[in-house]
C-alpha cells in the first residue's frame, strides 16, 4: 500500500544567534492510508516541528516530505500554501477560531478559499452543531468551539487531518467526544488521521503508535486491537 505520509531522512535546524538547534534527525515514517495514528512524546522531542512539516507550515532543513503523492521538497512560499489548502485540515489545541465570526462563517472562510463554502452548513451538522450555526465562539463551549475547528479542517476534503493535542484544553468526557468524533470521521471518510499528543492513553485507540524522543523516531508500533474510544480513560 501506498503511504499518504512519507518522511525520508528528514531533519529540521533552527538558528538562534550563535546556536544551532536540531529539532528533528534523520527520521524515516511511513503512514498509510486510512489510518489512525498517534505520534508522543516529551517536550522537546520534535512533535510541534514534525506536524509543522506536515502541514507545510515549515519546510525541512533535509531530507523529504511527501503528503498524498505530493512532495513539499523546492515548493514556492506560493506553492506551500497551495499544498495546505488542498492536502491537510489541522485542528489545533487552543481551536483558533475568528471570535468575531459566527460557527458558520469560520468554516464558510476555508471554504470559500477552496471552492468549497456549500459544504460549510452541511459539516457543521455532520459534527453535531446543527443549532449552533448562527453562534459566535464566545457562546459556544470548548467542546463545540473543537467541533467548529474539525468541520473547517473537514472543508477542505483533506487526505490527512493533523491534530495538535486537540483534547489538550478539554475536560475528559468532552475530550473523549472529540476523539469519537476523529475516529468516525477517519472510519467512515477513510480520512487519515494523525494526532500529536503527551497523553500515552490516547495511543490505545491507535491504529500505529509513533514515539519520538530527541528529534528522532524511537519506535513505530502497530496495534492489531485498537481499543473502542468509549474504553479509553486518562
Amino acid at each position: 500500500m501506498i503511504p499518504v505520509i512519507l518522511l525520508r531522512n528528514v531533519s529540521k535546524d533552527y538558528r538562534t544567534d550563535s546556536v544551532l538547534v536540531r529539532a528533528l534527525h534523520d527520521v524515516n515514517l511511513e503512514i498509510p492510508r486510512g489510518e489512525f495514528a498517534v505520534i508522543l512524546g516529551p517536550s522537546g522531542s520534535g512533535k510541534t516541528t514534525l506536524l509543522n512539516l506536515l502541514a507545510g507550515i515549515d519546510t525541512p532543513t533535509s531530507g523529504g516530505v511527501t503528503v498524498d503523492g505530493e512532495s513539499t521538497q523546492n515548493l514556492t512560499p506560493e506553492a506551500l500554501t497551495d499544498f495546505r489548502r488542498r492536502k491537510v485540515g489541522v485542528v489545533f489545541q487552543f481551536f483558533n477560531l475568528i471570535p468575531t465570526l459566527t460557527a458558520l462563517e469560520n468554516v464558510e472562510l476555508v471554504g470559500e478559499l477552496c471552492g468549497r463554502a456549500e459544504e460549510s452548513a452541511p459539516l457543521l451538522r455532520e459534527v453535531g452543531l446543527e443549532e449552533r450555526l448562527q453562534h459566535f465562539p464566545s457562546e459556544l463551549s470548548g467542546g463545540e468551539q473543537q467541533r467548529v475547528a474539525i468541520a473547517r479542517a473537514l472543508v477542505k476534503n483533506p487526505a490527512v487531518v493533523l491534530g495538535d493535542e486537540p483534547t489538550g484544553n478539554l475536560d475528559f468526557e468532552t475530550g473523549r467526544k472529540i476523539l469519537g468524533l476523529l475516529r468516525q470521521i477517519n472510519r467512515e471518510q477513510n480520512i487519515t488521521v494523525l494526532l500529536v499528543t503527551h497523553n500515552t492513553a490516547i495511543a490505545a485507540m491507535a491504529d500505529r503508535v509513533i514515539r519520538l524522543a530527541g528529534g528522532t523516531v524511537s519506535e513505530v508500533a502497530e496495534n492489531p486491537a485498537p481499543l473502542p474510544v468509549g474504553a479509553v480513560k486518562w
